[in-house]
């Protein structure tokens, strides 16, 4: 692995993302007014793409054409078992369900997910969420960063540190006045995403690799998102529940590299 080129990834995706969220989050505080904070304000929902643009441009640059062919080939990996989708597209929504169910029997409040309440319009929102969310980040994260940290470390401990960073890329979300993370508790984050990386790794690389696969998890998760904001009993059970699928990852073979599962997934 060449670590330059991880570097230079992060610090792309990072540069060209906050350059718009910074003064998006400045600008619902009210202290950056003015044409910077309108245009910051518009362009802000539809920054999620900047991790595919920095993946792009540190294969062109760093990589080269190899590089870049190898990205595109995870990009077009679509053609693999509908056992996979079905995970990825259903997945969420059973774990939402889940944690709706044992909040209410336990009587921790309404955490049933807010998609149940959208009916038809939840397609429509889970179309959106592929080519913005998924499409822009997954590109990224698991098409670029993830096979190049698996390249020198284990998958569990290259699924955390990209599950670290992909916390720090949220950050100014958390102080984005009335952006979907908006009093969310940053802590909860930063155990929560590094969790769910680990459950994209597990998925990913029973895919053979597919980034179709993980936009279509992104998605999902993003619909049938659960308690991202609430209270501590609420975003305990959901962390409990979320680290103990995690558990179950693990124990069901997120094997040490990934070109051991890449030979042996089934298709």
């Amino acid at each position: 692995m060449n670590v330059r080129r991880l570097v230079v990834f992060f610090s792309l995706a990072l540069a060209l993302t906050w350059v718009v969220w910074v003064p998006r989050a400045l600008a619902s505080h009210g202290i950056v007014r003015g044409a910077v904070a309108d245009l910051a304000t518009a362009l802000g929902l539809y920054w999620s793409w900047m991790p595919a643009i920095a993946a792009l441009l540190t294969a062109a640059l760093v990589g080269g054409r190899a590089e870049v062919r190898a990205w595109l080939g995870r990009l077009g990996r679509w053609r693999v078992g509908p056992q996979w989708y079905a995970i990825a597209l259903l997945g969420p929504a059973a774990f939402a369900l889940l944690v709706g169910g044992i909040a209410a029997a336990l009587g921790l409040g309404d955490l049933w997910p807010r998609a149940l309440d959208s009916g038809v319009a939840a397609i429509g929102f889970f179309a959106v969420l592929l080519l913005t969310d998924g499409l822009g980040e997954e590109t990224g994260w698991r098409g670029y960063a993830l096979p190049a940290l698996l390249e020198r470390h284990w998958a569990l401990v290259a699924s955390l540190i990209l599950g670290v960073f992909w916390a720090v890329w949220h950050l100014p979300l958390w102080i984005t006045a009335g952006s979907a993370l908006d009093g969310s508790p940053w802590l909860f984050h930063l155990v929560d995403l590094p969790a769910t990386s680990i459950l994209y790794t597990w998925l990913f690389l029973r895919s053979r690799e597919s980034v179709p696969v993980a936009i279509v998890l992104h998605a999902s998760i993003n619909l049938w998102v659960a308690a991202p904001t609430g209270t501590a009993a609420q975003l305990a059970l959901v962390l409990g529940l979320k680290l103990a699928l995690v558990a179950v990852a693990i124990a069901t073979g997120l094997a040490p590299r990934s070109s051991h599962l890449t030979r042996t997934a089934s298709g």
